[in-house]
């Protein structure tokens, strides 16, 4: 349990094979940011791409899915000033 704007909450990180089968999760208190705990769900898997939302874009992460041999499909960051390319 971890505390949030809205009070105690837990949250659920999962990564998922293509046909949605979850591969690993892990749980985390509800002020931890998503990001946190991608690197750690994703080392060691092999995949040909990594789909996440706008909340993963960051540098560091990216860098980590490429080293991977995956290529990221992640939107840039509203805030980001340049933004990068990815597959819609």
């Amino acid at each position: 349990m971890g505390r949030s704007r809205g009070g105690f909450s837990t949250k659920i990180h999962v990564s998922v094979d293509a046909l949605d089968n979850p591969l690993r999760f892990r749980l985390t208190g509800g002020q931890r940011h998503d990001i946190t705990q991608a690197e750690d769900l994703l080392v060691g898997l092999s995949s040909d791409y990594v789909i996440a939302d706008r909340a993963y874009d960051a540098d560091p992460l990216i860098d980590f899915i490429i080293e991977q041999g995956a290529i990221p499909v992640i939107p840039s960051h509203k805030r980001r000033k340049q933004p990068h390319e990815y597959d819609t």
